[in-house]
């Protein structure tokens, strides 16, 4: 059976509100992520000088709310060329998290035992959406129907030939419904001594 993914929980995430100064002491916000389709409750958050207030809803069993009030704690950690990095400190492990997902509490992805959405799929589906995102990024669409997008003005043909031959064996893969053969690839650093 796969695991939950975080995409089903609320996410609460720091460094985004920190990126839209949120962050700063005595704000007070609705601070769940809007996730596409899903928008189950509200989620306020009082910040203060080391830590957060959360306040939110329980639904019971007997169709009433009780309302929450969970202190979450928050450190920061020196990033490389200058600046501030804040971090939760999980209320269920006490480890440092970017986000907090949450149910009828908030806690980090470890201690739900969350795997993200792309960690679940298989290496056809991979494929697919390598082969797409590459499409997207030379500036194609993401159909893998339509023709390879041309080539990039620097891009050696080399490269440039390696990719669409990529590209047209994960087309034929997907029509014959197996996964496409691992592409070879190339060592970066010397060859070992033995």
């Amino acid at each position: 059976m796969p695991k939950q993914t975080v995409d089903d929980f609320d996410k609460l995430d720091i460094q985004a509100w920190s990126r839209t100064g949120r962050l700063d002491p005595s704000k007070f916000f609705d601070g769940v992520s809007e996730v596409p389709g899903r928008r189950d409750r509200s989620v306020l958050v009082d910040v203060q000088e080391d830590h957060v207030v959360l306040g939110y809803g329980i639904l019971q069993a007997d169709r009433r709310y009780k309302q929450v009030k969970v202190r979450v704690d928050f450190v920061f950690t020196p990033c490389n060329y200058g600046g501030k990095r804040p971090w939760f400190l999980c209320p269920g492990c006490s480890r440092r998290a970017a986000a907090l997902y949450g149910g009828d509490d908030f806690k980090c992805r470890k201690c739900w035992g969350l795997a993200y959405s792309s960690q679940q799929v298989g290496k056809l589906e991979r494929s697919v959406r390598r082969a797409q995102a590459r499409r997207i990024k030379f500036g194609g669409t993401g159909s893998l129907v339509d023709s390879f997008p041309p080539k990039p003005p620097h891009m050696r043909y080399k490269t440039y030939d390696k990719m669409v031959k990529e590209d047209d064996a994960v087309f034929w893969a997907l029509a014959a419904g197996i996964p496409p053969p691992p592409t070879a690839r190339k060592s970066r650093g010397r060859p070992r001594k033995s």
